[in-house]
């Protein structure tokens, strides 16, 4: 049997991040069914990906800390769209637009689904999957591993049901996957993310969390270096390794306060512009 899987991602000006095509290379490798809440793009971002699928929700306005409303309406539309299309769903897997399946992870995914579908001896009923997150930090071979960043493991894949729902908060860092009793974890799959592959997105990052209420360790250790360790991510966890650089030195520390001064700057640069 050959399970369909549906990609449920939110988006917010993937074209100008250089997320999008990324992002869309790597799940047409197992999905024609990409299901998106646009959170108000004005990049073209929504007319691109218009091109590759027409399951997509346009936003009346940004609203980063309404991301679980958004996941639950996306969600609802999601089932609407599987009965009147028939598209026979049997999984949904979660992803960010700036995040990609491992190789090892797009080989898996439909042993995955079985596994889903039909449990095992000893665990019959599994309602979703989690999977750990290499996070690539200012590089795009180097990833970072202190400070807990090499500890998110995320409930990615979901066993389709008409009754999945989220349980709707506002704010951050609420469950980003629907209610559900059984998960197991697959430590050999990884999501690899590239939300932190350089120093701009990094600061983007900051100043979108604390602009949304984080605060604390949460909210520092993003621009905090002082602990740094990295490690080299395989060449072979990349299916498409077209931004991998063999030669890509190692990243230095970068002082806080030299991220203090950058914020600063783009701050001072955003301001100018309204």
């Amino acid at each position: 049997m050959i399970y369909n899987i549906a990609v449920f991602a939110q988006m917010y000006n993937e074209l100008k991040k250089s997320n999008l095509q990324r992002f869309l290379r790597n799940v047409k490798l197992f999905t024609n069914n990409i299901f998106i809440y646009d959170d108000c793009s004005n990049d073209g971002s929504f007319e691109y990906v218009l091109k590759f699928t027409p399951y997509i929700i346009k936003g009346e306005k940004n609203e980063f800390n309404k991301e679980i409303f958004h996941k639950q309406q996306l969600l609802e539309f999601l089932k609407q769209k599987n009965k009147e299309d028939n598209l026979k769903i049997n999984a949904i897997l979660w992803l960010d637009f700036d995040e990609v399946c491992s190789k090892p992870l797009i080989n898996a995914l439909q042993n995955c689904c079985n596994l889903l579908e039909n449990g095992t001896q000893e665990i019959p009923l599994i309602d979703g999957i989690a999977f750990p997150e290499i996070n690539l930090w200012r590089s795009k071979k180097w990833c970072r591993t202190d400070n807990l960043f090499n500890k998110g493991v995320f409930v990615r894949l979901w066993k389709y049901k008409d009754d999945l729902n989220f349980e709707v908060k506002e704010g951050l860092h609420n469950s980003q996957y629907p209610k559900m009793d059984i998960v197991v974890t697959a430590n050999n799959l990884p999501i690899i993310h590239y939300g932190f592959s350089s120093q701009e997105r990094i600061i983007d990052k900051f100043i979108t969390y604390r602009k949304n209420g984080q605060s604390g360790y949460l909210l520092i250790r993003l621009i905090d270096e002082s602990s740094l360790e990295i490690q080299i991510v395989s060449k072979d966890l990349f299916i498409d390794n077209t931004e991998y650089n063999d030669n890509e030195q190692q990243p230095e520390k970068i002082s806080i306060e030299d991220y203090g001064e950058e914020i600063r700057k783009v701050i001072n640069n955003d301001e100018a512009k309204i």
